[in-house]
């Protein structure tokens, strides 16, 4: 009864549900990931802003929203429909409102609600900004073959004239590394004197110790960086000054806004909708490379990515040897070897 009377949030770290949690190792333990937890707070927060109110209190401004136990389907409607005129469709069904519900599904659980509340979604239409000519759209691009998508990446690499972010780029495109973990990597984490060459390191999103084979272009570029890898220091950066990491949060330090900043120009001047769709375009490099593996093995690009780091119930068999070989023979974009030698 004491949960119903309380605003979401509350009863999202009162009930040992969440990152405030005074039970947080046993929220761990539920294999609840860090990247999870985030995502989480960040929907509450939306939800605070747009959900209903008061008159005297305006959208916008934080507002604990009624108590848990009394909110219904219509009263999440009004919700939604507030915040996605504020930011955009995508953005809360695809990513707020999966993490809400999974609150408010916790919530039925400990029966503090009979029901999970579902809200109506507006039909999803298409807009002038939305057309053809208004800017590129990577799933569209990406319905076509593979050499459609490299050559969207020569286009992209084109427009990047830093050449640290180029590299950076390139690995990202490669490897799948998200922009927190690309730009703090270091070189100790990277082996390349074996024949299965790698990088090894533990996802800030999600807190997961991950490792990701390096084709022979990513293998390349960083035998090519020698007077920044190849020295006695394990500790030194692969890609200084995409970030700052001794800054209480490295990607809200100055060198990562504008590493950011610099991709972005470069997809602002293909066209990309850089204020929505890819309001993140660090991500544009993960998802091509996602995608570029799952085309050219289908499942490798998960295993690779983070999201299927255990086996499942169909497949039988240690992964490695196929993902390496995967990784190994990935076709690459012509830039990119065009790159390395114009370094050599």
């Amino acid at each position: 009864d004491a949960f119903r009377a309380m605003p979401v949030r509350q009863f999202y770290d009162d009930s040992d549900f969440g990152l405030r949690s005074s039970r947080l190792d046993e929220v761990r333990k539920k294999r609840r990931s860090k990247g999870t937890l985030d995502k989480e707070v960040t929907a509450i927060g939306v939800w605070e802003r747009f959900c209903g109110r008061p008159e005297q209190i305006e959208f916008g401004k934080k507002f604990p929203g009624c108590a848990i136990g009394f909110v219904r389907g219509r009263y999440c409607t009004d919700f939604v429909d507030t915040a996605i005129e504020a930011t955009s469709y995508g953005y809360i069904k695809g990513g707020i409102w999966g993490a809400l519900r999974g609150i408010f599904s916790h919530a039925k659980k400990l029966r503090v609600i009979d029901e999970i509340p579902a809200p109506e979604w507006p039909r999803k239409r298409k807009t002038e900004d939305s057309q053809d000519d208004h800017g590129e759209d990577l799933t569209t691009i990406y319905e076509t073959d593979e050499w459609s998508i490299h050559e969207t990446i020569a286009r992209i690499w084109d427009k990047l004239p830093d050449p640290d972010v180029r590299d950076a780029f390139l690995f990202a495109c490669c490897c799948g590394l998200r922009a927190c973990d690309l730009s703090v990597l270091r070189s100790g984490q990277i082996r390349l004197s074996s024949n299965r060459p790698c990088v090894g390191f533990i996802a800030k999103k999600t807190d997961k110790s991950q490792t990701v084979p390096l084709p022979p272009v990513v293998v390349e570029m960083i035998r090519r960086r020698k007077s920044r890898l190849l020295v006695p220091a394990s500790d030194a950066l692969v890609f200084d000054g995409l970030t700052n990491p001794d800054h209480q949060d490295p990607e809200k330090s100055a060198a990562a806004r504008r590493r950011t900043a610099k991709l972005k120009a470069a997809l602002d001047a293909l066209g990309f909708d850089t204020a929505k769709k890819f309001n993140k375009p660090w991500q544009v490099a993960r998802a091509t490379c996602n995608e570029r593996l799952q085309r050219h093995e289908p499942g490798v690009g998960p295993f690779v990515l983070g999201h299927s780091l255990t086996l499942n119930s169909t497949s039988y068999r240690e992964p490695s040897s196929h993902i390496f070989k995967a990784m190994a023979t990935l076709p690459q974009p012509e830039c990119f070897a065009l790159t390395q030698k114009r370094r050599a």
